[in-house]
């Protein structure tokens, strides 16, 4: 709507604010939204001009300055909130990139190093809570695309006995009352139950002494912690979820 009129030539005749007025409302009526309200009352064309001289280089290199810096910001705000595989996972790794693009430089600029200063010092004290941030650290570590960003051993730790604990929260969740109470009636034997009951005794007995070998649980949730672990991280543009199943 600027563009338009901008380039007609009443404007370059006139910058007088009817003939603007006039210009708009054409617009306006072109796009359907007359019932707008448009008042031009002042000329402020010279105005204009005479700040647009006042601009120094200075002031355009501070803001090519600013936008390099925004840009990253504003991509990160994208990532969490219009992303279509955003997760948890992201935080953490996101924070790591702002925080190495915000650290000052002994090359940046005074009005750089303010920017700079001002923003990580507001980033920097969100996420305080303990158990906010325990969580959020499990959720990077369980994120195909980000476990590579924290090589604390603590926190898989935590996640080894979280799965141990889901392992097991099964039994546990069964009272022992309710076990003596439960009585397990005996099956009646097939023929060929009876037929082979020698060989099965014998298959059981080998059963049981496998088990005895087995690896346990907490053995278990080692090796496969052990071998996600080793695992290359995947590309940002895969989906985590799709990549679990």
């Amino acid at each position: 709507m600027k563009k338009k009129v901008l380039k007609t030539q009443a404007v370059y005749e006139s910058q007088s604010g009817p003939v603007v007025a006039e210009q708009i409302d054409e617009v306006l009526a072109e796009f359907g939204v007359r019932q707008k309200v448009v008042a031009i009352t002042v000329d402020n064309a010279p105005i204009w001009m005479w700040l647009l001289e006042q601009i120094t280089d200075e002031d355009f290199r501070r803001a090519e300055d600013f936008i390099s810096l925004m840009r990253m910001l504003y991509t990160s705000t994208l990532c969490v909130s219009s992303d279509k595989s955003s997760t948890c996972g992201q935080i953490i790794p996101i924070l790591q990139k702002l925080k190495t693009h915000l650290t000052i430089k002994e090359e940046d600029s005074t009005f750089v190093a303010t920017v700079k200063e001002k923003f990580w010092g507001d980033l920097s004290k969100r996420y305080q809570d303990h158990d906010i941030m325990a969580f959020l650290e499990e959720a990077t570590l369980m994120d195909p695309r980000f476990k590579g960003k924290l090589s604390t051993d603590e926190v898989w730790e935590r996640l080894k006995a979280a799965a141990l604990r889901e392992m097991l929260g099964e039994e546990d969740a069964v009272p022992v009352e309710a076990q003596e109470r439960h009585v397990v009636k005996k099956p009646r034997v097939s023929a060929l139950e009876e037929f082979f009951a020698e060989d099965d005794k014998e298959l059981r007995r080998s059963l049981i002494q496998k088990q005895k070998t087995a690896p346990t649980i907490l053995e278990n949730i080692r090796n496969e912690l052990s071998v996600y672990r080793g695992l290359l991280p995947i590309p940002t543009s895969e989906d985590p979820a799709h990549w679990w199943w």
